[in-house]
Formats: C-alpha cells, structure tokens, sequence
C-alpha cells in the first residue's frame, strides 16, 4: 500500500468518525484533488463540507478553483478533439474518399463531439 492509499484510508477512518465535520471533508477534497487528481470525488466531498457550513468561503472558493481547472482540461480536450476531427474531414475530402463508410464514420465522430459539447454545457451550468 502506497503512501496517498493510507492517508486516504485515514481520512474514510476520521470522516466516519465524524460525519459532520466540514473541515475534514474540506481537507479530504483538497487531497483527492492534488494527489489523486480525483475531480469529481472532491467536488462531492466539497459539497458535503459546504452542506455543513454553507457560509465557509473557503470550502466555496476551493469549489469554484476545481472546477474552473476541470473546465480547463476538458475545454483543451474538447479543442484538441475537434482538431482530430476537422483533420480527418480534410483528409477525406483532399482524398476524394467520398463513400457511405467514410461519410458515416464522419457523422459518427460529428455526434460525439456534439454530445460532449453538450455534457460539458449540462456540467457548467
């Protein structure tokens, strides 16, 4: 067992403890993030230690930075994603290649990027 998994282990152990103690589940948050780089379980655990002290701006600022870093990444993955599929669309019209395959291979990635602009959108709203 790694370091990160028995300090994660000690944190399940205190926040069972206690369970209404914000500022473990602040903490805990803030490891999940950094060390683990667990985005989604640091917002759920962040959620949690604001449903104990709603009025904590530390516990609110620290959401607001984890998310606004997520939306990062999935932003440049998004960009990076929609370059592969402009390149491929460039590809197959320089080439000629204009059968039913391509053309629906084509729609298929089309859908994808749609759906995850989508999921994004829905995510940050």
């Amino acid at each position: 067992m790694n370091r990160t998994e028995k300090i994660e282990r000690e944190y399940a152990k205190a926040i069972a403890a206690n369970p209404t103690n914000s500022e473990l589940y602040n903490d805990f948050a803030v490891f999940l993030y950094k060390y683990k780089k667990d985005t989604l379980n640091a917002i759920k655990y962040l959620n949690r230690a604001t449903k104990f002290s709603p009025d904590n701006k530390i516990y609110k600022s620290n959401i607001q930075k984890i998310l606004k870093s997520h939306n990062k990444k999935l932003h440049r993955r998004y960009y990076i994603f929609s370059l592969v599929v402009a390149g491929i669309m460039f590809w197959i019209g320089y080439n000629g290649y204009t059968n039913f395959m391509n053309l629906l291979s084509l729609f298929v990635l089309v859908q994808i990027v749609l759906n995850y602009q989508n999921n994004l959108n829905e995510v940050y709203s």
